[in-house]
């Protein structure tokens, strides 16, 4: 590019103040009122970390399984904690219960020390008549992924 110096950090400003108005929006979104006066977030910024108390939960049993045992791992849903190291029930085997919303996706993450090949099976039961709803996931060093929890528990088993 040919001019003067100060020419072009003009035009560098110039470029860097068109883009940070449409930044600004996108990261600092509120809460759009919807009918009937609930409010839904539309960032991440601004997600809530209990369950809305007018939507109906589902009370499950988390198990995960690892092999090997991941150095580190959470599984969150809306940003609360369901699953993490504290859960341990064996080597490479973790259990908690919690009240999951449904049609809301679990974040499952986990890491390893090494760059050898890990598996991780997440299982979701729901109750004893109904078929658990479970994942395999395979990574290196890290992974995250999502589970996607239905908007209504499986049918019961025959």
């Amino acid at each position: 590019m040919k001019g003067s110096p100060l020419l072009r950090a003009a035009w560098v400003v110039m470029l860097l103040v068109a883009v940070a108005w449409p930044v600004w929006e996108i990261t600092h979104r509120t809460a759009k009122p919807l009918p009937g006066g609930k409010t839904t977030p539309t960032s991440a910024s601004t997600s809530t970390t209990t369950p809305p108390s007018d939507q109906p939960l589902i009370h499950a049993t988390l198990l995960l399984h690892g092999a090997p045992d991941p150095s580190a791992f959470s599984i969150l849903q809306q940003g609360r904690i369901l699953l993490a190291a504290k859960d341990r029930i064996g080597p490479g085997e973790y259990r908690a219960t919690a009240d999951l919303l449904p049609g809301t996706d679990l974040l499952v993450s986990a890491a390893w020390r090494d760059r050898d090949p890990h598996a991780l099976r997440l299982e979701v039961l729901v109750s004893d008549d109904v078929p658990p709803l479970q994942k395999d996931y395979w990574a290196r060093e890290t992974l995250e992924d999502a589970f996607a929890f239905p908007d209504s528990p499986p049918p019961c088993r025959p």
